[in-house]
């Protein structure tokens, strides 16, 4: 033990020493830093020690901290799950001791699962890869040993949280069930993972295995929630066969014996996963994969005439035109979607399932910012933006005339028109679900509602229409090899995003909401049109 807690220790610090090596190396790099940090600060061992020192205390401290939010995150969740099921008005505060005990199951079960899965399909750690090859030591006796004394560093760092978990509960059970079922998780995947190479299987075996460990831990969780077992039996339980599967997964991995042969085969695995990786990030770039993929897809079909167009408005038709399937196809995916939701909302009004849940129009008024959230995933305008620069811009922008100042406007506002007429459809869909939802279910939804839900919906509508085509011409960031090199574009592309999850913290009562936001978003809308026509003609442009 003393030998194995040791050499954990050189390992330790050789990760950490890597880390603040890499760390002072990029400082470097900053024009103003690399005058203060000396390049002879690489070879000051003592001070480096210190740093080393800091960094895992500060790594403890901050790990532990991290145990009592996902311990408290796990308890939340079963408590909405509870709620949702049951129909129960649980308070937070009350720490009602089957629901803490539920807590502590998905917490178990999440991360045991997490582990067994990425475990199976096991890649070589590089840090420990390079600490073997340059202190050449046994992989025999590192590799077991490594993983006893992570889960070992792991299991006491969520002791203290266990304990108070414990403490809240009213019974100190949940420590060791909750440490049995952690150990389970890195134990189970490992020994899992040396028996998959052992019987030579690949890629069903584990995807099989995969689907195995997601379909019981959801069936353990659901089960435990709609039969509510008395909590004492699952946190014996838990216990039970946390500990008898920590117990025989240790004891088959000190029986495996091909441990040189089974670290080459998690390297070839890992060169793979690179290679793979290196040729996706080559291939489909985050802000051009759509429209590169869309290309792929593309299939030429006899054209419509457009001779009666000329100059832009011939090349933007012929280009949806030629599209017009591919766009069509993402469309219809949205609208079977949608479909399915309606038939699911007509089938419970007939069977009378829906009784229970109908809803006054206060609660439907609330589920109005989830409609933001539903629109941002729901639209086309980031398709669209990509298929227009990998498909036309990136080669007409190098001709003088398709910068002229007409030809930028028009190409704007045919292609602001086409997106709009497609997320349209959007919101005529979602809108239809609503009255679906009024006539099945004996909604109260009056007019006043509809035509509330109409501004909102127009609102937005114009909002993703407008928001990707706006970002794309002022900022207009990639070079004809397709790069991105304006780091704004990147904020300014992902900002919808982080809008629209801010509306699902939005907790509303009336129809101010509506307004506000309807309001916003069309004067973003018309602001952002005025300075398109004032600026785009200077940006739009490929850079580099």
């Amino acid at each position: 033990m003393q030998a194995a807690l040791k050499q954990y220790w050189q390992y330790t610090l050789y990760t950490i020493t890597k880390k603040i090596n890499g760390v002072l190396y990029f400082l470097r790099k900053i024009p103003v830093v690399k005058n203060i940090i000396s390049p002879s600060l690489f070879s000051q061992y003592e001070l480096k020690q210190i740093f080393t020192g800091l960094y895992f205390v500060v790594y403890i401290l901050f790990s532990t901290m991290m145990k009592f939010f996902l311990l408290g995150l796990y308890y939340f969740l079963a408590m909405i799950t509870m709620n949702a099921i049951h129909s129960d008005t649980l308070d937070l505060l009350q720490f009602n001791p089957f629901v803490m005990t539920l807590g502590l199951l998905l917490w178990g079960l999440t991360t045991s699962g997490l582990y067994n899965i990425n475990n199976v399909f096991g890649l070589a750690d590089k840090n420990e890869q390079d600490f073997l090859l340059q202190f050449q030591i046994s992989r025999r006796v590192f590799l077991p040993r490594s993983l006893m004394m992570g889960v070992s560093k792991q299991l006491i760092m969520y002791i203290p949280a266990l304990l108070v978990y414990s403490f809240l509960g009213k019974n100190f059970l949940y420590l060791p069930a909750g440490l049995a079922v952690y150990a389970s998780g890195p134990y189970l995947g490992s020994w899992c993972s040396r028996l998959v190479y052992q019987i030579k299987g690949g890629r069903i075996a584990k995807w099989l295995y995969t689907l195995l460990v997601i379909l019981l831990s959801v069936t353990i969780y659901l089960a435990c929630c709609f039969l509510q077992f008395d909590y004492l039996l699952i946190l014996t339980g838990s216990l039970v066969i946390g500990g008898a599967l920590t117990l025989i997964s240790f004891l088959g991995i000190r029986k495996f014996n091909q441990e040189n042969d089974y670290f080459l085969y998690l390297n070839e695995g890992m060169l793979a996963f690179k290679n793979q990786y290196q040729n996706a990030q080559n291939k489909n770039k985050q802000f051009t994969s759509t429209g590169l993929e869309m290309q792929k897809k593309l299939e030429l079909t006899d054209a419509k005439d457009f001779t009666n167009l000329s100059g832009s408005a011939y090349l933007n038709a012929l280009l949806f035109d030629r599209y017009r399937k591919i766009l069509n196809k993402s469309l219809l995916i949205r609208l079977a979607v949608f479909g399915i939701i309606a038939l699911l909302i007509a089938f419970a009004g007939l069977s009378g399932a829906a009784q229970d849940l109908s809803l006054k129009q206060e609660n439907m008024v609330k589920m109005l910012p989830m409609l933001f959230f539903v629109m941002y995933f729901c639209s086309l305008g980031k398709a669209i933006v990509q298929m227009v620069f990998v498909n036309c811009d990136v080669s007409m922008l190098n001709y003088p005339f398709y910068r002229e100042r007409t030809t930028i406007l028009s190409g704007f506002n045919y292609r602001f028109i086409r997106t709009a007429l497609y997320n349209s459809v959007i919101s005529l869909a979602i809108f239809g679900n609503f009255l679906i939802y009024n006539f099945f279910c004996n909604g109260n939804l009056n007019g006043q509602f509809f035509l509330v839900l109409a501004l909102l919906l127009v609102a937005m509508t114009a909002l993703f229409s407008f928001h990707e085509l706006f970002a794309y011409y002022l900022l207009q960031p990639f070079t004809g090899d397709m790069e991105v090199l304006n780091p704004i574009y990147r904020v300014v592309s992902g900002a919808l995003y982080w809008v629209s999850y801010l509306n699902l913290q939005i907790r509303v009562s009336g129809m101010t909401y509506v307004i506000i936001v309807s309001a916003a978003c069309l004067i973003y809308v018309i602001i952002g049109y005025i300075v398109i026509n004032l600026k785009a003609p200077q940006t739009f442009r490929l850079k580099g």
